[in-house]
């Protein structure tokens, strides 16, 4: 026969500890270094690459937005730089009457972009004013890829990823 000290010592709930030992903690703490040693430097490369890129597709879309802009309102449309051929300085995209349609700031990072010419005009056509092309180059030391954009004489905008700046 049982007694009740027994019966209770059965029916009492087993309760397992919970808890991480301070060896598991340590295994757990060095994977996550050995993780971010590798990871940190590729994921700012990451970061640079991504900003050279956006920085390309903003200054590709304003040119797009111009020559738009010229054939929609029939009258010549200029992007011009803010500071002599440093693009990456800003740039502001006009009308021939004077209304500014859109004003771009400076670039933040390391990278430059450097034009050909100070300014682009659009003929109402689409095609550059000028007749002749343009080209800038987009450089970061930090970035992996750089960019060439260029600019036909007739208007059309293209980009090279394979660019290496000088």
């Amino acid at each position: 026969m049982t007694t009740d000290d027994e019966i209770r010592e059965r029916d009492r709930p087993v309760h397992n500890q919970r808890g991480f030992t301070l060896i598991e903690l340590m295994v757990t703490v060095l994977v996550l270094a050995i993780v971010l040693t590798i990871g940190v430097p590729s994921f700012r490369q990451f970061i640079v690459n991504s900003r050279v890129t956006t920085q390309a597709n903003l200054l590709v879309t304003s040119l797009n937005i111009a020559r738009s802009e010229a054939i929609n309102r029939s009258e010549n449309v200029i992007v011009a730089a803010t500071s002599g051929t440093n693009w990456h300085l800003g740039w502001t995209i006009t009308t021939a009457g004077g209304t500014t349609l859109r004003t771009q700031g400076a670039f933040e990072g390391n990278s430059t972009l450097v034009g050909t010419a100070t300014s682009l005009t659009y003929a109402s056509t689409g095609f550059l004013s000028t007749g002749a092309g343009e080209s800038f180059d987009l450089c970061n030391s930090e970035a992996t890829t750089e960019r060439q954009i260029t600019v036909v004489a007739g208007g059309r905008v293209n980009q090279d990823s394979s660019y290496v700046c000088p």
